[in-house]
């Protein structure tokens, strides 16, 4: 959770946690790999208590 985060400070946090995965190699036996991730996030309007009223 990010807590008092708009969509661009979501947008940028997401991007970085992308950027970091994305530039890590991993050694593997079939040799060097690299991986990437897709990440969501929901921004919670005031008020709303359960995942069920965020989810709809």
């Amino acid at each position: 959770m990010v807590e008092n985060a708009n969509a661009a400070t979501l947008k940028a946090a997401a991007e970085r946690l992308r950027g970091a995965i994305s530039d890590q190699a991993f050694d593997l036996s079939s040799g060097e790999q690299t991986v990437t991730v897709s990440v969501g996030a929901a921004l919670i309007q005031p008020g709303v208590t359960s995942t069920a009223e965020l989810t709809g």
